[in-house]
């Protein structure tokens, strides 16, 4: 019998929780807190990227489409959960942070990924080098938005406490990260697939 009926709906329950958890942080947000601020967090940009990733997975079958482009935005909503749960543990030291987005959504991704990895499409080292284009520009947009406004979402790229330099070095090392994160979603994602 095949799987994928039960992983389409787990990917969609995943969605729902995340999206349900979204809106519920957005409608909860503090007056101070602008909606451009809210979705300046990477946390919520890429739980919101997963949740429409996993939606589409959740409504079309394993087998419609492109593999290379299933296995492309599976891969990177996983890394970017992978990012998210890691930086917040690591980086912020688990501060209170929303359990479902940095924990449990990336855990459940982990999940979907070793129950199922792509079977009939094998990712190549250039398709996880342009999962960083996200990361990259959403550091990007963030320095040139602090630099505008003196507001950053996380104190780690916080020029104005830390210094350019201190930034630089920060974003340096976390992209080296996110290169050395992606290549371990990248091999997870070479094995024979059970589903």
């Amino acid at each position: 019998m095949s799987r994928d009926p039960i992983l389409r709906a787990f990917r969609g329950v995943i969605a729902a929780l995340v999206l349900v958890t979204l809106a519920d942080n957005f409608l909860g947000r503090g007056a101070s807190e602008s909606a451009v601020d809210f979705w300046s967090y990477f946390t919520n940009q890429s739980n919101l990227i997963a949740a429409l990733i996993l939606l589409v997975m959740a409504a079309l079958p394993s087998t419609s489409g492109s593999p290379r482009l299933r296995t492309w935005l599976r891969g990177g909503a996983l890394l970017y959960l992978l990012i998210t749960a890691l930086v917040n543990q690591v980086v912020l030291s688990g501060g209170l942070a929303d359990p479902i987005l940095h924990i449990v959504a990336p855990l459940l991704l982990v999940i979907d990924w070793a129950v199922a990895p792509p079977r009939d499409y094998r990712i190549g080292i250039g398709l996880t080098v342009t999962w960083l284009a996200y990361p990259l520009v959403w550091m990007v947009y963030t320095l040139v938005r602090g630099a505008s406004t003196g507001w950053y979402p996380y104190s780690f790229i916080n020029v104005s406490i830390h210094g350019g330099g201190a930034v630089a070095a920060n974003l340096l090392a976390l992209t080296v990260f996110v290169l050395l994160l992606a290549q371990l979603v990248r091999l997870t994602g070479r094995r024979p697939s059970v589903a």
